[in-house]
């Protein structure tokens, strides 16, 4: 006759082996439809053990894009925005930057300008910024600027941004042991601060360009330093390589929505059908931003090899969260409503 504990640990170890039901909805922020269908379908289907689509839980990793696909994007990425701060903070001291591209640009609010010249301007910006600094004290700035911060067009905190419904995929994938990570052309440092404040994602689950440091010792104490010049850039093909190296896997899932990401939805599909591809369509003037700039080829290859395009228009029911005050109530703002020009 087994024991009461041998049984109590066959009880539990059979527990462990039965994926639990999803819960009712799980994503009441996205419509009903077929791409939601097809989320549910595919988690509820490799986390459940009498599946064909089984998936062991260490090969549970699912890749997110940041900037478009997580948060707005235009008119300038969160990391942007934060430099471009910095920039008008500190032109006082630089009184040749007035007269000096990408810098003069900034001064002018020259938008336009700016998004022409894209990655193009930041990287010079950043460096004149954030060279010599402490890597500890670019990291408090950049939490205070986003703690205090409000996006310009939006009328809600940068706190606020992240889309109620990656917000509720993420905690849903989470609940079926899935390891999310953020894959970011931003660097890893700034996008740690949006996962862990924004996002509420463990800080270790960033893939993003790497700067350049030094080590000095400050006070008796070693800090990394920011140095001119990059690490290593986690864009296009980058990023498929840097997951493999960070994670060991080959994702299952991977949402993305700009041609920098291609490669990286890319290599999350797989050739059993055991993947999911989800690409997000900027197509709402009306609550976020419309525009398709820069995202030619991943449409294209949306269309072509039948992943999941999933459109802020017709799928997202709300796209940003409500804010509410300390007690929990809503507070009135333009947000969802807002037409955006």
């Amino acid at each position: 006759m087994r024991s009461p504990f041998a049984v109590l640990a066959l009880l539990v170890a059979v527990l462990a082996g039965c994926a639990a039901p999803l819960p009712q909805d799980p994503l009441p922020s996205w419509r009903a439809g077929a791409n939601k269908a097809e989320i549910l379908a595919f988690v509820a289907a490799v986390t459940d053990p009498g599946s064909a689509r089984f998936v062991p839980v260490p090969e549970r990793v699912a890749v997110f894009d940041n900037d478009g696909t997580l948060l707005p994007e235009k008119p300038f990425a969160l990391q942007e925005a934060f430099v471009h701060d910095r920039v008008r903070s500190q032109a006082g001291a630089h009184p040749e930057w007035a007269n000096q591209e990408p810098f003069s640009l900034v001064l002018a609010g020259d938008e336009a300008r700016l998004q022409a010249l894209g990655i193009r301007s930041l990287g010079p910006l950043a460096q004149a910024v954030q060279t010599g600094i402490p890597q500890a004290d670019l990291d408090a700035a950049a939490r205070a600027f986003i703690l205090a911060g409000r996006h310009p067009r939006l009328n809600k905190p940068w706190t606020g941004l992240l889309y109620q419904p990656m917000r509720e995929l993420i905690r849903l994938l989470e609940s079926r042991d899935f390891a999310v990570w953020i894959v970011s052309g931003g660097s890893t440092e700034f996008v740690r601060i949006i996962a862990t404040d924004i996002a509420s994602l463990p800080s270790h689950q960033v893939i993003g360009s790497t700067g350049r440091y030094r080590l000095e010792e400050r006070a008796g104490v070693l800090e990394l330093v920011r140095v001119a010049g990059t690490g290593a850039l986690n864009v296009g093909p980058f990023k498929a390589v840097h997951i493999s190296l960070a994670t060991g896997r080959r994702p299952i899932i991977a949402v993305g929505n700009s041609d920098g990401d291609l490669e990286m939805l890319r290599f999350a599909e797989s050739a059993n059908g055991t993947s999911l591809v989800l690409v997000v369509d900027h197509d709402d003037a009306a609550r976020e931003f419309a525009y398709r700039e820069g995202a030619d080829r991943v449409l294209a290859t949306a269309a072509a090899r039948n992943w999941r395009v999933v459109s802020i228009a017709r799928d997202f029911a709300t796209v940003f969260a409500p804010l509410t005050n300390a007690s929990g109530a809503i507070m009135p703002t333009a947000s969802d409503s807002m037409v955006v020009h």
